[in-house]
């Protein structure tokens, strides 16, 4: 393997292990009414190990919130599995899921890349899976969006 193919799958790795930490650390703003918009900031780190490299996780949790980024990040979409994802991004100049083939960890919808400087509303819908059982449930569809700025 080459050593771009080794640190990619190390940060997928640290990737899939801090996302076990963000989830038990994350709390829904879901009902809150009049609240100001909650804001993720993520810093630019400069790599110095691979096994210590952190990234960000979007989850369920997130929803309404707005992400600060810059070119060249990235975040790993796991909005879960329960539900088939159908994702639109209002400017994919901004932000785009990432072309690369490899698997993702269950409950991952893709990992997004932040490509150029300004702003993008990501809105994913998501359809029970078990709509598609028989009999067919009757669990609601969900909306889950939140806004990326890119600087």
């Amino acid at each position: 393997m080459n050593t771009k193919m080794i640190k990619f799958i190390s940060f997928l790795t640290i990737v899939v292990l801090a996302m076990g930490l963000l989830s038990a650390c994350a709390t829904s703003v879901a009902g809150q009414v009049g609240s100001p918009t909650p804001e993720v900031t993520m810093e630019t780190v400069v790599p110095t190990d691979p096994a210590t490299d952190g990234g960000l996780t979007v989850t369920l949790a997130d929803q309404g919130k707005t992400i600060n980024m810059t070119v060249g990040q990235s975040f790993l979409l796991k909005l879960g599995g329960d539900y088939t994802w159908n994702i639109v991004i209002s400017d994919e100049n901004v932000i785009s899921r990432t072309p690369r083939n490899i698997p993702l960890v269950q409950g991952a919808q893709g990992i997004y890349d932040a490509t150029a400087a300004g702003t993008a509303t990501f809105t994913a819908t998501g359809e029970p899976v078990c709509l598609k059982a028989t009999p067919p449930c009757s669990t609601p569809s969900i909306q889950f969006s939140i806004t990326v700025v890119v600087k």
